[in-house]
C-alpha cells in the first residue's frame, strides 16, 4: 500500500462516531473548524476534539495529511472511500436539514412567545390604567407611598 493511501478500514464510516462522520463530511469539503462549528451549531473546541480523534483513527497528524490520504484513497480505490465519502456527505446533508428544521421550529416558538409577551404587556398596561383610575377616583396617595 502506498504511503498516501489509507487502509480501507480507515475511512469506513462505521469506524467514526456519528459526530465524527459529520465533521469528516465538512473537512473533506474544505471547511475550517470554525466554519464547521458554525454549520453544526457547536463549539469550535468540540470540532477540534473530533478532528483529533479522526486523525488518530486514520493514523495521520494533520488536516492536510488526512485530506491527501482521503482523496488518494478515493481515486485509487474505485468506490471504496468514495462511497464512504458519499455516505458521510449524505449524513452531513441530513444533519443540516435537521438543524434547519429545528431552527424553523425554534423561530416559530420564538414568535409565539413574542406574541404572548405582547398580549401580556397589553393586559398589564390595561390593568395599570384601571389601577390609576381607581387611585384617582378614591383620592388615594400615589408614588412611593403606595
Amino acid at each position: 500500500m502506498n504511503k498516501n493511501q489509507l487502509d480501507s478500514t480507515d475511512l469506513n464510516s462505521t469506524n467514526f462516531s456519528p459526530a465524527e462522520q459529520r465533521i469528516v463530511a465538512f473537512v473533506v469539503q474544505g471547511l475550517s473548524n470554525k466554519e464547521t462549528a458554525s454549520k453544526l451549531n457547536i463549539n469550535v473546541k468540540t470540532v477540534k476534539f473530533h478532528t483529533t480523534n479522526i486523525y488518530k483513527k486514520c493514523r495521520v497528524k494533520s488536516r492536510a495529511e488526512f485530506l491527501l490520504k482521503f482523496y488518494a484513497n478515493a481515486v485509487t480505490e474505485s468506490g471504496g472511500a468514495k462511497n464512504s465519502y458519499e455516505r458521510l456527505y449524505e449524513t452531513a446533508k441530513l444533519e443540516i436539514r435537521e438543524l434547519k428544521s429545528e431552527n424553523e421550529s425554534s423561530a416559530t416558538e420564538l414568535q409565539k412567545l413574542r406574541t404572548h409577551i405582547t398580549n401580556l404587556e397589553s393586559k398589564l398596561s390595561s390593568e395599570l390604567a384601571k389601577s390609576k383610575q381607581l387611585v384617582a377616583a378614591y383620592g388615594l396617595p400615589t408614588g412611593s407611598g403606595l
